[in-house]
């Protein structure tokens, strides 16, 4: 089955463990379920975004705002944990990914300011 996700190998990548350690660290699924995605990713050579919207993970447009978020943050255009945060608060709101991290940049900067004044 082909969703749109780029090609990897049947083996797990270095690609797959920063993009699953992005999905975990924004609690859009367990590391033990996401252990479970990358074995059956190496093991049928499928994308790991592929096994987890064939398995009900997560959805096509949660896979697809995880892979823009890692594309983010290895242009560095994001601070990692920038983009987690706005990554989780796209997943609880279903807002695409990039309104998500302009308004969660605006929310991070507004709270930074009200830390800095006390």
């Amino acid at each position: 089955m082909n969703n749109g996700f780029s090609a990897e190998s049947s083996q797990t990548t270095d690609a797959n463990r920063q993009l699953a350690g992005l999905m975990v660290d924004a609690q859009m699924i367990s590391s033990d379920m996401m252990e479970i995605a990358l074995q059956i990713s190496a093991g049928f050579g499928e994308t790991l975004g592929e096994v987890l919207v064939d398995t009900n993970k997560l959805s096509d447009v949660d896979v697809q705002n995880a892979l823009l978020a890692q594309s983010m943050i290895d242009k560095g255009l994001v601070d990692s944990g920038v983009a987690v945060r706005a990554l989780h608060f796209s997943y609880r709101t279903r807002l695409a990914f990039a309104e998500a991290i302009g308004r969660a940049g605006a929310m991070f900067q507004a709270n930074d300011k009200m830390v800095g004044a006390h």
